[in-house]
């Protein structure tokens, strides 16, 4: 795996759509001082746009960070960091949390009627419920900010934001799943990939049950999705 990759270029567009995935190689040793650097590069001319840096030390293990980098003069860079595998972390944090376990999930395939005329990204948010009969019966969650938002030009501010998703989301994870802004589009991520999340071990037990609600940007909830068909590994 490479230690830098890059995007296709988006031609003639001032409000680029990636809905790209792109993997880089870390050492697991490297993690507390390593960061993901973003650059936004003009293919034409090679001139350097924009760019910010996404430290790795406070990520935890297969959550995903939905960061709204700010560049400045009303330009946003959305993206989504995620450390998929880092087994001594993942080791570290579990003698330190006892009580805890890691919950993996994913998104296999949607049926039912697509949607349309919405902002995507389409993301689903999991978390774990103690009552899965009265989760499936509760109106929609409440608004959440899918993407958080950042001082690009702060790693200070960046590294906060983070630290702050860790307290607010610990039993949750927000992926983005589905390219384009309809239950319609295809897979954003390859094969296997899965949402993580860590759930205390008093709330896995009888009736309890995952929860997963696909959002976009500006809605809560599709009109008709379907049920979505799940993939679950405990």
């Amino acid at each position: 795996m490479p230690s830098r990759a890059a995007t296709r270029a988006v031609p003639k567009s001032s409000e680029p759509i990636w809905d790209e995935v792109v993997s880089v190689e870390v050492g697991e040793h490297e993690l507390d001082r390593e960061k993901v650097l973003l650059a936004v590069v003009n293919h034409d001319t090679n001139k350097l746009m924009a760019k910010a840096a996404v430290p790795l030390k406070s990520l935890e293990v297969g959550r995903h960070y939905s960061m709204a980098l700010d560049l400045g003069d009303g330009a946003v860079l959305n993206v989504t960091v995620v450390i998929p595998h880092a087994p001594q972390r993942e080791l570290d944090f579990l003698k330190h949390n006892a009580d805890y376990t890691r919950v993996e999930a994913s998104v296999t395939g949607i049926t039912g009627d697509s949607g349309s005329g919405f902002a995507g990204p389409v993301v689903a948010v999991w978390s774990v419920t103690k009552d899965s009969a009265a989760a499936r019966a509760a109106p929609g969650g409440k608004k959440i900010d899918l993407y958080r938002r950042a001082d690009a030009a702060s790693e200070t501010d960046v590294v906060n934001q983070i630290v702050k998703l860790n307290g607010e989301f610990k039993a949750r994870d927000m992926v983005p799943v589905l390219q384009g802004s309809t239950l319609g589009g295809p897979p954003l991520w390859p094969s296997g990939h899965r949402a993580c999340f860590y759930a205390q071990r008093s709330a896995i037990q009888i009736g309890a049950g995952i929860v997963v609600e696909l959002m976009n940007r500006y809605v809560l909830r599709f009109p008709n999705p379907g049920l979505p068909v799940l993939s679950l590994s405990w």
